[in-house]
């Protein structure tokens, strides 16, 4: 792999840890001559494994493929708003019975005439009836909900190292803030 210097300063980061495969990813946003993105990912072995929720990391430059040694904490919060009573909107599907009108026209009986300038084309129907077919129909609606909001914060601070010292080479601090709705209720669509 080539070797790729940053220059000492401060950048935005995204880091991304997925655990099934126990792999890292990191974007380091114009850290290539203050325009290009650096990406790096890395597969951890698997006598590596970061912590589901808060504690220490330490991760060794070997483990890494890395010049340094990674060692820090990994702290995840989780916080939840009150109770909120609403209304939200919905759709749903009801089976319903569909007609519609179908003639077949018959092209031997196309009369074409022409007055001065402009044709016109008259097609004579011939046999018309009415289809029916059940089909799914999607209606909009609204429902009652209760719900709070979850909130989990990931953060994780740490020292670079040179390897197998406590010589600090750098630094990263990252967090991420993820929110969603954590249902409780959820009424009839209508």
């Amino acid at each position: 792999s080539k070797l790729v210097k940053v220059a000492k300063g401060y950048y935005d980061l995204e880091l991304e840890y997925h655990p099934k495969k126990n792999k890292l990813e990191l974007k380091i946003k114009k850290a290539v001559n203050g325009k290009k993105d650096l990406k790096f990912n890395q597969k951890l072995p698997n006598t590596v494994k970061l912590p589901s929720h808060s504690g220490p990391i330490k991760v060794e430059s070997e483990e890494l493929g890395q010049p340094f040694d990674l060692v820090g904490f990994l702290k995840k919060d989780i916080t939840y708003s009150p109770h909120r009573h609403d209304w939200e909107s919905c759709t749903y599907q009801v089976k319903e019975r569909v007609c519609e009108r179908r003639c077949e026209v018959e092209d031997s009986h196309t009369h074409i005439h022409q007055k001065g300038k402009k044709t016109t084309t008259h097609h004579v129907e011939r046999e018309c009836h009415r289809q029916c077919d059940y089909e799914y129909v999607t209606h909009y609606g609204s429902r009652e909900v209760e719900y709070r909001y979850r909130t989990q914060t990931l953060s994780l601070k740490a020292d670079l190292l040179q390897p197998g010292s406590l010589v600090k080479i750098g630094d990263l601090e990252v967090g991420r803030r993820d929110v969603s709705k954590d249902y409780h209720y959820r009424g009839f669509c209508r």
